[in-house]
């Protein structure tokens, strides 16, 4: 399963990518985009224990 996550997201650059698509395509306020960020660095500190996401 954890492979899975790290496969479909992909590390930093997809992390950006859905972040910039949030904020272009959807028109959400900064404060959601910090919010999603947030959600997902709870993910892979706290879940998935892994401290940091590579590019």
């Amino acid at each position: 399963m954890i492979s899975r996550i790290l496969k479909r997201w992909g590390g930093v650059e997809k992390v950006e990518e859905f972040l910039t698509y949030l904020a272009v395509k959807k028109n959400v306020s900064a404060s959601t985009q910090n919010q999603a960020l947030a959600a997902i660095l709870f993910l892979y500190r706290e879940v998935l224990q892994i401290e940091s996401l590579k590019k």
